[in-house]
């Protein structure tokens, strides 16, 4: 397993045993948020091959949001799970080999703008930086 594939699921599973801590310190209702790009949708997932591990470790950090968002919504807590958009980061254009489709204040931008707007509203949802549903 290559050095980001094991530090993608560190970070998936850092961030679950983070927000596990959490519920106890929102205001009733409040709102997590999770970051995870569209690779950790199964459903879109039509590439095979690049980076399955990564998108693995993504996917599982959907699962287990959605595990917690199971444990926490009888009191009203709102899970998001957002694709931050395709971000000019250095993991983002592969350090500049690639174009991305935006950049970062626009990423920073939009997830916020999301976050305002679904906050409270008692569901899980996957959307994306514009709020597009995307499929789990």
């Amino acid at each position: 397993m290559r050095l980001l594939e094991s530090r993608s699921f560190q970070v998936a599973f850092g961030s679950i045993r983070l927000a596990r801590n959490l519920p106890g310190q929102l205001k009733t209702p409040g709102t997590l948020a999770f970051m995870s790009p569209h690779r950790g949708s199964v459903a879109a997932n039509a590439e095979g091959g690049l980076e399955e591990l990564y998108r693995a470790s993504k996917a599982a950090l959907n699962i287990l949001a959605r595990g917690i968002y199971a444990d926490i919504r009888e009191q009203g807590h709102t899970v998001l799970t957002i694709h931050p958009g395709w971000a000019a980061t250095s993991m983002g254009t592969l350090n500049g080999t690639v174009e991305a489709g935006i950049d970062v204040d626009t990423s920073v931008r939009g997830v916020a703008d999301v976050v305002e707007r679904h906050r409270r509203c008692g569901d899980h949802l996957y959307v994306d930086d514009e709020d597009r549903q995307w499929p789990w």
